[in-house]
C-alpha cells in the first residue's frame, strides 16, 4: 500500500491524513470545499510544526507535507489503495 484517499478535510480528516503522511504514505486529501482543504493543510503544518519543535518528527514538515495533496474531486479515487 502506497497512496491513501482521505474524504473529508474536516477536524478528523485532516488528522488522519496528517497520520499517513508521517507513516510515510502518499495522501490524497479530498474536500468539496477548497475553503476546508486550505484550513486543513494550515492546520496540518502547524500541527507538524509543533512536533518538530518537540523534536517528535523523523522527517521535516516539509517533507510531510510534500507527500499530501488536496483534492477537490474524487478523480485521484481511481490511483488510492486505501480510501477512509
Amino acid at each position: 500500500m502506497e497512496k491513501v484517499l482521505v474524504v473529508g478535510a474536516g477536524f478528523m480528516g485532516f488528522g488522519i491524513a496528517q497520520v499517513c503522511a508521517q507513516s510515510g504514505y502518499a495522501v490524497f486529501l479530498m474536500d468539496t470545499d477548497p475553503d476546508g482543504l486550505d484550513k486543513a493543510i494550515e492546520g496540518i503544518k502547524w500541527s507538524l510544526e509543533k512536533f518538530a519543535s518537540k523534536g517528535i518528527l523523523k522527517e521535516s514538515p516539509r517533507t510531510l507535507l510534500e507527500r499530501i495533496s488536496a483534492e477537490t474531486d474524487m478523480k485521484k479515487a481511481s490511483q488510492a489503495d486505501w480510501c477512509i
